[in-house]
């Protein structure tokens, strides 16, 4: 691979002319599977025009710490702070021109860190230096291209790393992602045009140097569902409480929650054992929150109240 002055002449002389219609289609697509919560500490790796960081900026209930965006050409940060700046949320945003490998932060500073179009120019190093600066239980999301339609073109094809191997599959990103060092590893095809990327999205293990498989935790509060993912249930909020309680101190993969528990009980007594919790610095330790409800109201006021307090949450169907 050439050396960083020719990677950032490549990208300063492509910055004028830069496809923003389909990086961010492909950015919005990964910031989706990587659920972003508000008060998360993030960085947008070799950030290009900032796709990545300008999807959450846009989607953020509050500003918060502003989202790390570095890239090694002066003039997509350039560009990226000017789009940024026209749709009024450049003060959500740190720019950085500068090298993504390493990322200028400390060791397990960052929640999640994304990296859109751009892992197959860094190279595998950069998923080393990841998982450096990942909190235990942090995620990283990045897009590849498909092996097969890949074709680059002029000084972009000696840009490309020979370390990187492109997947064919969704299946070959998730076990680039686990051979790694992650785990939980999601990753699905996406077809923009022409174009197919894989996304993936897989999280630092909580031990450090830990990497094999272990059993999940996943709780589901639901009056009703069977919820087959499901490790244990309870009925009631009251039970829901007592069966949180049990798990304060350990690690939750996944919390599946239903609104409408029968009758007039419903989750909100959950939901306000979460948020005191975080109030008092002492969150639940929680992978991602579904919420499953058929009460669209009543779901949506879940998910905002708990996004609020730095949970991560989805939105789902059981």
């Amino acid at each position: 691979m050439t050396g960083p002055v020719q990677m950032a002449r490549a990208f300063d002389d492509l910055a004028d002319g830069y496809d923003n219609d389909h990086h961010d289609e492909i950015a919005r697509a990964l910031v989706a599977l990587a659920a972003p919560a508000d008060a998360e500490h993030i960085a947008d790796v070799a950030c290009g025009a900032g796709a990545a960081a300008l999807a959450i900026a846009q989607g953020r209930s509050h500003r918060g710490t502003p989202i790390l965006a570095v890239d090694l050409s002066a003039g997509m940060v350039a560009a990226g702070r000017l789009r940024a700046e026209r749709l009024g949320c450049d003060r959500a945003i740190d720019w950085r021109v500068g090298t993504a490998v390493p990322l200028p932060v400390a060791d397990a500073d960052l929640d999640l860190i994304l990296c859109t179009s751009s892992l197959h120019f860094l190279g595998i190093r950069a998923l080393a230096d990841w998982r450096r600066a990942l909190r235990p239980r942090g995620r990283v999301g990045f897009t590849l291209p498909i092996a097969s339609r890949f074709r680059p073109s002029g000084p972009f094809a000696d840009l490309v790393s020979a370390d990187v191997p492109l997947p064919e599959t969704a299946e070959d990103a998730r076990t680039l992602a686990t051979a790694a060092g992650f785990i939980d590893a999601d990753a699905r095809i996406l077809t923009v045009g022409s174009r197919s990327v894989v996304l993936t999205v897989a999280t630092n293990p909580a031990v450090p140097g830990c990497s094999g498989p272990r059993t999940p935790i996943v709780l589901g509060i639901d009056d009703l569902r069977a919820l087959p993912r499901a490790t244990r249930i309870a009925r009631t909020s009251r039970d829901g409480i007592l069966l949180l309680e049990e798990h304060r101190d350990r690690e939750i993969d996944e919390l599946w929650l239903d609104h409408d528990l029968g009758g007039d009980d419903s989750i909100m007594p959950v939901v306000a054992l979460l948020e005191e919790a975080a109030f008092d610095d002492h969150p639940f330790e929680i992978g991602m929150i579904f919420v499953h409800s058929a009460n669209p109201s009543g779901a949506e006021t879940v998910v905002r109240v708990l996004r609020r307090w730095g949970y991560r949450v989805r939105r789902a169907t059981a």
